[in-house]
């Protein structure tokens, strides 16, 4: 998982939403698994845990 440069221009939940899209789309995830909580992705990534969650809002959304 990449680290996300806290400098960029845009929200950092855009980044954090492009890499979790990309391992939904690489098939590392497949249908019906449980994607890693939000303490292992703010862990992983080193983003605060209201920026996960919003990333995470963001990707139902765009699923639904």
């Amino acid at each position: 998982m990449a680290l996300i440069a806290h400098t960029s221009p845009n929200p950092l939940y855009t980044y954090l939403k492009e890499i979790l899209a990309a391992c939904i789309d690489s098939a590392e995830w497949q249908p019906g698994d449980l994607i890693p909580d939000e303490i292992d992705r703010q862990n992983t990534c080193s983003q605060s845990r209201s920026t996960v969650c919003r990333t995470v809002a963001e990707l139902v959304n765009i699923t639904l």
